[in-house]
């Protein structure tokens, strides 16, 4: 009877690993059926094209736009020279600029640098009226209206703060400290106001802070200070008023020279007194077009969904005479379609142009197990390869930021903090110090750069990998972006610190998201993949094929001179499985950092398995096996929530069951460089690969040998150093 039981147990548990596998193969076909439906739909507007184009149905590829013989092509190449002091579009800019001035509707895919701001910005000019545009951020604005200013072309923003008190400037009044500086000290929106308003507003400040000193030589300290506050507030709504009040005027005056709008997308779902001035503005045939940056916000399907993006398809609705040009650098197909379908234009042109930047290497680094090395490692690069160059470090937490940027600035390098959090008048500050190349390096979270157009950027390091392979290759197109004079972009570098113990912090961030642990998945896949082409990879992403031999070396994976080699690593999985069943059959949970202490036979005694030997390999290897493991899912995360934090911990996964069958194998796949390095003798254990092959060998093996424990010359207990990882 025993012998039946386990006969049946073995049979359900056989049967379970195949309905698994079905159910992966069954996933598989449906990936390859879209892919096939997409390069067949490609192929078809290839070989189609031209004769789309004779039979009449010109709107549909971009070589039927790419003409400068419509009516206002004279017009547009004389503001193009003339104001933007361009000689020549870039790919896909003039087509879409046509389409645009055709008022039809158009979504464009253009990566980082691109030019996509041209292709709203011009025929905002070419137009009667004005065009307004929609941003997610206040720097992305603030940055198109400061080259806007340096061109003479008039534009303004407002946001959602905007009704209340104008811009989001209460916290700069603070800076407000005599008459002598009150000029200088107001708002960066006071530049796009005209200038007898400021001076209105400057001449009643002054006249008002010399009643309020007097008053406070007078009272108390307490009482002075309240005093001053008071100003400040009244100057501020005094200023703000007059600003919204000149915006709403100037949207429906025929005389007006006001070209461009920018709003957050709050400011349309919010402003009942905005969108009844946008009304007026298209009943009166000055609402020119409409600019949505960044439109892969608007699904819950991309990497930054903005809920207030959802309400943007109000404006199709109530304008429909008046076209809509979405933008964006990072967006699959289905989250094109999604955004099109909230936007009410379903039926819209699309141009994607192709996602590769010749000129940026890729590459991705082994992050430090600690602070002082990862700054070492950086101030290095700063002051060695990029020394007097331009530069941006991105972090994940604002924490991170704050304390990397102080770390710089104590070895030496000139550097600025950017992340939401700040004063907006500091965030300015920053971003316009580093534009004009007084700050080096801006160490910032995903908040800056959306917009950016500083063509001397020439590295972009992470201090640890993206939320996603969208915010990454967004973040990553900063560097090198191309000269407006259309010359050869040189090099610049885009380097990824990966670390094993940043896969669990991103992820207790980013559990609550729709699909944000796939995403943050998908960019884990990208770092521990050590073999293919970087650009690739990123194809692959974005629906895109790509030949590695175009690459040009310019990744490390494509510059790497080594040979590769599968060793098994099946045992090494069904270890972990075991220490993981023991913990909950103890109804205790374990973290990635116990995990891999009990592997070691290392931590609580209770957690050592009998049978488990610890094995003989760098503590990095055995990060990246069970990273192997949990994007296979062999494991799973599983996610404790308390009050102040929440917790990721690793449980058994649901293809687990696979390694009872002997038949199945995990294989791990290891570089061999034909150049002796200290690097590439302690980070072997790279590309993991999972095959079903019954000639393969079941015993995991030492594939790295002792000798490949290796430390950096000179390093201090390093040892110690190599067995840090942070408890997430």
């Amino acid at each position: 009877m025993l012998s039946l039981s386990e006969e049946l147990e073995s049979v359900s548990s056989e049967l379970h690993a195949i309905d698994i596998q079905i159910q992966e193969l069954t996933e598989r076909q449906q990936e390859l059926l879209q892919r096939k439906s997409v390069l067949t739909k490609k192929i078809k507007q290839c070989l189609e094209g031209p004769a789309a184009e004779a039979s009449g149905d010109c709107d549909v590829s971009p070589a039927a736009w790419n003409k400068e013989d419509f009516p206002w092509s004279g017009k547009v190449k004389d503001v193009l020279q003339n104001v933007f002091k361009l000689e020549k579009f870039r790919p896909l800019q003039l087509e879409t600029v046509n389409v645009t001035m055709a008022r039809k509707d158009i979504f464009l895919v253009m990566p980082t640098g691109g030019g996509k701001s041209l292709c709203y910005q011009l025929p905002a000019l070419c137009s009667d009226g004005f065009t307004l545009v929609i941003c997610p951020l206040i720097s992305l604005m603030e940055d198109q209206l400061m080259v806007l200013k340096q061109l003479e072309i008039s534009a303004t923003m407002l946001n959602a703060a905007s009704s209340k008190w104008g811009m989001d400037t209460p916290q700069c009044m603070h800076r407000w400290r005599s008459e002598d500086n009150l000029q200088e000290s107001l708002p960066p929106s006071a530049m796009w106001i005209l200038p007898e308003d400021r001076t209105q507003v400057v001449k009643f400040g002054s006249r008002l802070l010399c009643l309020l000193s007097h008053l406070a030589r007078r009272q108390k300290r307490k009482h002075g200070a309240t005093l001053l506050i008071l100003f400040k507030i009244l100057i501020l709504k005094t200023f703000n008023g007059e600003h919204v009040k000149w915006v709403h005027a100037e949207m429906v005056n025929k005389n007006s020279q006001l070209k461009l709008i920018y709003v957050t997308p709050e400011k349309i779902a919010k402003s009942k007194m905005f969108m009844s001035r946008l009304e007026k503005a298209y009943e009166a045939g000055r609402l020119a077009g409409v600019a949505v940056d960044e439109v892969h916000c608007c699904s819950q399907w991309g990497h930054d969904f903005r809920p207030d993006y959802k309400a943007l398809g109000i404006l199709k609705r109530q304008f429909p005479n008046t076209s809509l040009i979405g933008l964006t650098a990072t967006a699959t197909n289905h989250v094109l379609k999604d955004a099109q379908k909230i936007l009410c234009v379903e039926k819209c042109l699309t141009f994607t142009a192709s996602f590769n930047r010749p000129n940026l290497y890729y590459e991705v680094r082994q992050k430090p197990s600690s602070a002082e090395d990862f700054t070492e490692d950086i101030v290095k690069l700063i002051n060695g390869r990029y020394k007097g160059q331009s530069g941006i470090i991105y972090c994940f937490s604002q924490k991170d930021s704050e304390q990397i940027t102080i770390s710089l600035q104590k070895l030496g390098i000139h550097a600025g903090t950017y992340h939401a959090n700040m004063e907006p008048e500091d965030k300015t500050k920053v971003h316009t110090q580093w534009s004009a190349n007084e700050l080096q390096v801006v160490v910032a979270t995903v908040a800056f750069g959306m917009g950016i157009d500083k063509p001397d950027v020439r590295f972009v390091i992470h201090h640890s990998m993206s939320k996603s392979m969208e915010n990454y290759y967004q973040e990553s197109g900063r560097a090198g972006i191309p000269q407006s004079t259309g010359r050869d972009d040189a090099r610049a570098d885009c380097i990824l610190y990966y670390g094993f113990g940043d896969i669990f912090r991103i992820s207790s961030m980013v559990v609550m998201e729709n699909v944000g642990q796939q995403k943050l998945y998908e960019m884990v896949s990208y770092c521990q993949n050590i073999s293919k082409c970087r650009r690739v990879l990123i194809a692959q992403h974005f629906d895109e094929v790509w030949n590695a031999e175009a690459c040009n070396k310019m990744c490390d994976n494509c510059c790497k001179d080594v040979l590769f080699e599968k060793k098994n690593v099946t045992q090494h999985c069904r270890d972990l499985i075991k220490i993981l069943k023991q913990a909950e059959g103890l109804n205790e949970k374990l973290t990635p950092l116990k995990l891999i202490d009990a592997w070691m036979g290392k931590g609580a005694a209770k957690f050592r398995v009998a049978g488990v030997v610890a094995p003989l390999l760098p503590r990095e290897d055995l990060e990246k096996i069970i990273a192997h493991a949990l994007l296979q899912q062999y494991l799973k995360e599983d996610y404790s929530f308390t009050a102040y934090a929440t917790i990721s911990y690793l449980k058994v996964g649901p293809r687990a069951n696979l390694l009872s069958n002997e038949a199945h194998a995990v294989t791990l796949q290891v570089k061999r460089s034909t150049q002796s390095s200290v690097r590439a003798a302690s980070s072997e254990a790279c590309q993991l690969e999972e095959v079903d092959s019954k000639g393969e060998e079941k015993s995991s093996g030492n594939f790295q040998k002792s000798k490949n424990r290796l430390q950096p010359p000179g390093s201090k207990n390093a040892g110690a150093k190599k067995r840090k990882l942070d408890d997430v």
